[in-house]
């Protein structure tokens, strides 16, 4: 598993090991992943990792690391920086599996492949892809050459594209929420109620896992959130009750919300919370007999709670 040491990757690391496999944990450097019977094997760079003596006696890989999405980009050539990571690594990665014989490659990819917003139907396996930042761009790109990579009769190939992720230790997008519900300011999205679409941890571990299990001989796609999706005062008000906080929302209109955050330089933020993206899991659930969380529930009190934890560490 690369990207073993992440949000995801040391969850799905604990869940496997429990459910009786042997995992291997691909990280760079010092890092290291904790959980008890899970073996680190140390790499330089994940651009220049010598897969195929790694991969010796490997029946299946899951590939999580990537350079994330960066919510207030800075870099002039942002595109160019998540191709180098994202793209080229992924395909040396999936060619020395085939080398090795290894039986299943499963790539995490984004619901940005699809696109950033929803107008009614949510995404599905069958929609035209539309990425339209250098992040999306990027995992679409890969998916692309992995297609072209694949040989039938050779390393099966699974892709998953997750909406936004919550539980435990949770970061980014998820993180600067429960900061603002935690730093007592008035949250105006009382009348937000564009529909958003997010996936539980503990949902996606159990759906990677039925991925590297499930007979497959091809490539398959799936794209995967809880089966409910939420509206952005839904999120607000179930976040703040995790969070044991009363907060009130108040209902400022779209438009002046769009004005304020452009003024403060947080439009993309804004976008995020203001915009509906929801997502149609039915292939997943079809068939690999997954089922995903109905509502928000003891992931996000899990995510809440260390969050709580962690700020009171001194």
């Amino acid at each position: 598993m690369t990207g073993a040491d992440g949000f995801v990757g040391r969850a799905l690391s604990a869940s496997l090991h429990k459910s009786g496999n042997s995992v291997i944990a691909a990280v760079r450097g010092s890092q290291a992943v904790t959980t008890p019977g899970v073996r680190n094997v140390q790499i330089a760079d994940i651009c220049t990792a010598n897969w195929e003596r790694l991969l010796e006696g490997v029946d299946a890989v899951v590939h999580l690391a990537a350079r994330a999405h960066v919510v207030r980009e800075r870099n002039s050539n942002a595109l160019e920086e998540f191709r180098a990571v994202n793209v080229q690594p992924t395909i040396d990665l999936f060619r020395a599996c085939q080398v090795t014989a290894v039986k299943r490659f499963v790539f995490v990819s984004s619901i940005g492949v699809n696109g950033k917003l929803t107008t009614g139907t949510p995404f599905t396996e069958t929609d035209l892809a539309n990425p339209t930042e250098p992040y999306a761009i990027s995992k679409w790109e890969a998916e692309e050459s992995l297609r072209v990579q694949f040989v039938r009769d050779s390393t099966s190939l699974v892709i998953v594209r997750p909406a936004l992720i919550y539980g435990r230790n949770a970061k980014g997008n998820f993180l600067r929420l429960m900061r603002w519900i935690d730093a007592g300011w008035p949250l105006p999205f009382g009348a937000a109620d564009a529909r958003r679409s997010f996936l539980a941890l503990t949902s996606i571990c159990d759906l990677l896992d039925k991925c590297l299990t499930t007979p497959i001989e091809t490539v398959q796609l799936f794209v995967a959130a809880d089966s409910h999706s939420v509206s952005t005062r839904e999120l607000i008000d179930a976040l703040a009750f995790a969070m044991n906080i009363k907060r009130k929302q108040w209902r400022v209109p779209k438009k002046l919300l769009s004005i304020a955050a452009k003024a403060v330089g947080r439009s993309v933020e804004f976008q995020r919370l203001s915009t509906s993206l929801e997502v149609d899991s039915t292939r997943a659930t079809t068939t690999l007999g997954w089922s995903s969380n109905v509502t928000l529930g003891a992931d996000l009190h899990a995510m809440a709670e260390t969050y709580l934890r962690s700020k009171n560490v001194t």
